[in-house]
């Protein structure tokens, strides 16, 4: 009976498989251009503690208003990147002196590297998973609730769609890259999952 009716829903299960298929390589190019224009910020806490979990976002203040300094003249990712790097010193001091601040005995450390994201939402926008430059602070043991943004283009502070936009298009953002981004009734949600949907139908086969 089983296979009986595994045999009508094939060519359903096909159908649906090549759909996803070629929509998934469309996402998934698109979501290669975005992440090659991006810089995310991670700050990740010492531990759960409601103290720890403060000091991360205080730390995150003092980060942001340093480094909004740093590239606010970058005319892409690249440029960004450059001064971020030049100023990691700066960056690990900046937080540092936050920590001492607020009595902490442990330190901070950061690194700009590649690191994998989930799909993440950010209120006006939303980000699928990847692989993306990250300026990643970690606060002493690393083992808390973190907080993510993006860096470059500036949208972390984006309090309007107005802002968002204009922070993405100075960035060199293309208008199909911010409406990638930026929710549209919930749809962005299926363009972000089609990889794991495709993977579904897959393992369907296997």
């Amino acid at each position: 009976m089983k296979k009986h009716i595994a045999k009508l829903l094939l060519p359903v299960i096909l159908a649906i498989a090549v759909l996803i298929g070629v929509l998934g390589s469309i996402s998934s190019g698109k979501e290669s251009e975005l992440s090659e224009k991006l810089i995310r910020l991670h700050i990740v806490a010492n531990s759960d503690s409601e103290k720890d979990q403060a000091i991360k976002l205080a730390v995150k203040d003092e980060i942001l208003s340093l480094v909004s300094g740093l590239t606010c003249n970058a005319s892409d990712s690249d440029e960004a990147e450059t001064a971020l790097r030049n100023n990691l010193p700066r960056i690990i001091e900046a937080a540092n002196s936050v920590l001492a601040e607020n009595g902490s005995s442990y330190g901070a450390k950061a690194a700009l590297a590649a690191y994998e994201f989930p799909t993440k939402s950010y209120g006006l926008f939303s980000l699928p998973a990847g692989s993306y430059k990250a300026l990643r602070v970690e606060l002493g043991q690393g083992g808390g609730r973190n907080w993510w943004c993006v860096l470059f283009p500036p949208l972390c502070n984006a309090a309007s769609d107005e802002e968002f936009i204009k922070a993405a298009n100075d960035a060199g953002l293309s208008g199909d890259e911010v409406c990638f981004m930026t929710k549209n009734g919930g749809k962005y949600i299926i363009r972000f999952r089609l990889a794991e949907l495709f993977a579904y139908v897959k393992s369907l086969f296997s």
